[in-house]
């Protein structure tokens, strides 16, 4: 008996583990599709620019930069979604899987990479605020 008990709650899990990796890729498509309209393409030019600003005014910063992206990434899902039937209960769902922040990270290291030398961060991040943005 107890080992059954003990499949089943390795099998919950596995199935879990299996249900959110399928909400991940469905969600992965959303952000690409996104993305990948006029909205989008502007929204992520609109955060290269902020970016480059930051950089050449020696203020460059990973984690602002990061915040920047996911700002635009968000933005630009909300602006697809929007007119959807089931546009909100799909932004929820984005939300809660919390893919914009793991492509705004990816969009960064890209940033950053792009650069040579490769760009660090010029300005140290603000510890002090960081319980107001919810970090």
């Amino acid at each position: 008996m107890a080992g059954a008990r003990g499949r089943a709650k390795v099998g919950h899990a596995l199935t879990a583990a299996v249900r959110r990796m399928n909400e991940e890729e469905t969600m992965s498509v959303v952000v690409d599709r996104a993305l990948d309209t006029a909205d989008g393409r502007l929204s992520l030019a609109n955060a290269d620019e902020f970016i480059i600003g930051e950089l050449e005014q020696n203020r460059f910063n990973t984690e602002r930069a990061i915040e920047v992206y996911k700002i635009a990434i968000d933005h630009s899902v909300w602006a697809w979604l929007k007119d959807q039937t089931t546009g909100r209960l799909t932004y929820a769902e984005y939300r809660r899987v919390g893919l914009g922040k793991t492509y705004a990270i990816r969009l960064t290291e890209k940033f950053k990479a792009k650069s040579y030398p490769p760009l660090t961060d010029q300005r140290p991040s603000r510890r002090f605020l960081r319980f107001l943005f919810g970090a």
